[in-house]
């Protein structure tokens, strides 16, 4: 047993005398890159920087804002369409303004492929920011208000979200063709 831990302790003593490697710096070359599909998530209100707090977001199970809040089925359809007429006809604008901005070009599929992502997450985070709102402690508009203030809500994060997506893609991807070929 003496003999053990003799041997475990000058093991422990090399492995402690090895010098530590760092690695300071990563890089990777997408230009050399083929892209094959380009699938992925576009996050409406969230940064994928911010990430590493996401379980501030959770919300035990039975609890939800959006229990407590009924909604009004016209007002909440009127707003999902305004939400779907803005990517139709007005999110072009803001994607080719940031394109110019941050000095790349989309191919139209990867354009496609973010409208279609955004579209995918508006009833939901209109359901949370419906029973957000509503449950403040200091809520008193009527309901015309609070889907107005869901719908200003949205388009801010829908810009917000899309600006940053834009900005963050690497040089090579998104632009040319998104399927490498």
């Amino acid at each position: 047993m003496r003999q053990s831990i003799q041997s475990l302790s000058n093991e422990l003593k090399q492995v402690k005398e090895k010098p530590n490697v760092t690695v300071e710096r990563l890089e990777y070359k997408f230009d050399q890159l083929k892209v094959e599909t380009l699938e992925g998530t576009l996050n409406i209100g969230i940064n994928p920087a911010d990430l590493n707090s996401v379980e501030d977001f959770s919300v035990p199970p039975g609890s939800t804002e959006t229990q407590t809040f009924v909604r009004h089925p016209n007002l909440y359809d009127e707003t999902l369409e305004k939400l779907n007429h803005y990517i139709d006809h007005e999110l072009d604008t803001l994607i080719k303004d940031t394109e110019t901005q941050v000095g790349r070009t989309l191919d139209e599929p990867y354009i496609n492929m973010i409208k279609e992502d955004i579209r995918k997450q508006i009833p939901g985070r209109a359901d949370h920011y419906l029973g957000f709102f509503s449950t403040q402690p200091n809520y008193n508009a009527n309901e015309e208000e609070l889907y107005s203030k869901v719908y200003k809500t949205l388009l801010a994060d829908i810009n917000k979200a899309v600006h940053g997506f834009i900005s963050q893609i690497p040089n090579q991807q998104g632009g040319a063709n998104p399927h490498g070929t």
